[in-house]
């Protein structure tokens, strides 16, 4: 196994989070306003 192909690994997994993360807030705030 590369270790070029584990970074790229390791930095897919690190943004796919980061968007989870930023996705989270924005969901809790649409089930908040839901009546």
């Amino acid at each position: 196994m590369k270790s070029s192909s584990f970074c790229r690994l390791v930095f897919f997994s690190a943004n796919l989070s980061l968007r989870l993360l930023n996705a989270i807030p924005q969901m809790n705030h649409s089930l908040r306003s839901r009546p």
